[in-house]
């Protein structure tokens, strides 16, 4: 991901891009934790909820592979797929690479 030309195409400063993608990592990393909860507690609606609510803020933050994975994850719970665990720890592993870069 290029910070800068995110920003611009934000219309934002490099820093104020950065302000907000560190937010989303704070946020997304809480909302991960709580669709685990919720997915534990059988209330997979709320998970799709959360998994709907970050990946709209990746996706317009320019954030495409988390985005992707958010899609993937949603599709997942919908459908109760196999395969949702690996999907949040990826998405994980994501968020974490993604703080390490801004």
């Amino acid at each position: 991901m290029n910070i800068s030309e995110q920003a611009e195409r934000l219309g934002l400063e490099t820093g104020q891009y950065r302000e907000l993608v560190q937010l989303f990592v704070e946020n997304t990393r809480r909302e991960l934790s709580e669709i685990e909860q919720a997915i534990r507690e059988n209330n997979f609606k709320k998970a799709a909820d959360l998994v709907h609510s970050f990946k709209g803020a990746a996706a317009n933050l320019g954030i495409d592979d988390i985005a992707a994975g958010g899609e993937k994850l949603g599709h997942a719970i919908r459908n109760r797929q196999s395969g949702i665990e690996q999907t949040i720890n990826k998405l994980h592993n994501d968020v974490e690479r993604l703080s390490q870069t801004i």
